[in-house]
């Protein structure tokens, strides 16, 4: 396609036609870019992450903020705040969007807008492309140090409902992954983190959260299961989910639909690799609304809850 600044594939989960979503609130596209191209501007009501999958020069300019990204990396784009998309290297770049689009749409929330200005010589002006208004390494310099917060920032860009910092490197979630190898970690879980508000230890958003996992070679988790709608990616390694009592075999950026309500777990396939998985959930929307509930089977088979 020659006529558009990107090329999306959209997982649509057709036992939920005719609604565009891939679990009951969350949308995944899986988005090309060509070399050195940019789309304009555009801001919209709905959450949303990306993470690269391949290519080093993956670009998201997010309020102002110019961030290249590159696998395993998360950018966020908060709702309501103005970013372009792109591509800022010479070979071909593929990045995995998830949305809330979903549940803004039952909401009757869903709002886009593309007629992006600023502000020239006292005249409201056009762009095709956000000027920078912070460092490219802003969200590092700021929150990349855990439990230190400089007080002279403003940390509510945007609309003050999400996290501030608009990147998070694979390279430190990975860091820390490997910081915790020798933990027991969870019998359902395994070794996993959440990526989270630096400001105030919350979910990255409202409506989503994100996280990342080890599963150790020959691994496997216990069977759980929730009311939250999860979407798991896997970064690294080679295995198998079971979901609903159904097999599915999955290799990097294979994407599994952990639909809520239903039993699931994973498993390592390797004796000698490391998985390492990226999961997004509407979570954050069920704790909220007091309507989450989790819980596991023990090794004994025994049903239990879990926080």
């Amino acid at each position: 396609m020659d006529d558009s600044e990107r090329r999306s594939i959209v997982l649509v989960n057709p036992g939920l036609a005719p609604v565009r979503a891939t679990v009951s609130t969350l949308y995944t596209a899986f988005r090309l870019n060509d070399p050195r191209e940019i789309m304009p501007p555009h801001r919209h009501s709905i959450n949303a992450a990306r993470i690269g999958l391949t290519g080093e020069q993956n670009f998201t300019s997010v309020e102002g903020e110019p961030i290249t990204f590159g696998p395993g990396d998360v950018v966020l784009t908060p709702a309501n705040a103005w970013h372009n998309h792109g591509n800022q290297g010479d070979d071909f770049a593929v990045n995995v969007s998830i949305l809330d689009l979903p549940l803004t749409e039952v909401l009757n929330a869903a709002v886009f807008e593309h007629d992006y200005k600023e502000e020239e010589n006292g005249k409201m002006v056009s762009r095709r492309e956000q000027s920078a208004r912070y460092t490219d390494d802003h969200s590092y310099k700021t929150y990349g140090f855990g439990g230190l917060r400089p007080r002279f920032l403003d940390h509510h860009r945007g609309t003050g409902r999400h996290s501030p910092m608009y990147v998070y490197r694979w390279e430190r979630t990975r860091e820390l992954l490997e910081g915790f190898r020798d933990h027991d970690g969870s019998p359902w879980d395994a070794i996993q983190v959440e990526y989270t508000d630096p400001v105030n230890g919350r979910a990255a958003y409202p409506t989503m959260t994100f996280l990342g996992q080890l599963l150790r070679p020959g691994e496997s988790t216990l069977p759980q299961q929730q009311n939250a709608s999860q979407i798991m990616i896997p970064f690294h390694g080679n295995g198998h989910s079971i979901v609903g009592g159904k097999r599915f075999d999955w290799e990097p950026f294979d994407a599994v639909a952990l639909p809520g309500g239903e039993w699931y777990q994973h498993f390592n396939g390797s004796v000698s690799e490391d998985a390492n998985l990226f999961v997004a959930s509407d979570e954050p929307t069920l704790k909220t609304l007091g309507f989450y509930h989790r819980q596991g089977k023990t090794a004994d088979g025994e049903i239990i809850m879990l926080n």
